[in-house]
């Protein structure tokens, strides 16, 4: 896994991504033969003090410097990564792609956090490897 450590803080919601990389793993969960997805690894922190809700399981991927968008796959323990938070909560996690573009220059994480109007985006730039 490959440090990030970079933040980006808008709306409701700080969202840190602490490292980035390859993973092995059982196919299964538990079980099955061993396979290998790119997973990261995230701390989202609530800013304020009422309750507010994220959802990396299913607005999140990740952009390379084609514009291809590279969507989540799953996410990992804990799977409270996503929902409401309480004020000031913060929650560490990760989550799963099947696979992102690596011969790109750039990534861009990008959480989608949606609003009375328009979706807020979290956009994080990375580098991989």
């Amino acid at each position: 896994m490959k440090e990030i450590g970079v933040s980006d803080a808008i709306a409701d919601f700080k969202v840190t991504l602490e490292s980035a990389g390859y993973f092995t793993h059982p196919k299964f969960g538990t079980a099955g033969p061993q396979t290998e997805h790119f997973r990261v690894d995230l701390t989202i922190e609530n800013l304020l003090n009422g309750r507010h809700s994220i959802y990396p399981n299913i607005n999140c991927y990740i952009v390379d410097d084609q514009s291809v968008r590279w969507p989540v796959y799953f996410v990992g323990s804990p799977t409270a990564l996503s929902g409401e938070y309480s004020a000031k909560e913060t929650r560490e996690g990760y989550v799963v792609f099947e696979e992102i573009n690596e011969e790109s220059s750039t990534q861009l994480l990008t959480i989608e956090i949606p609003t009375p109007n328009l979706p807020v985006k979290i956009e994080i730039p990375f580098t991989y490897p």
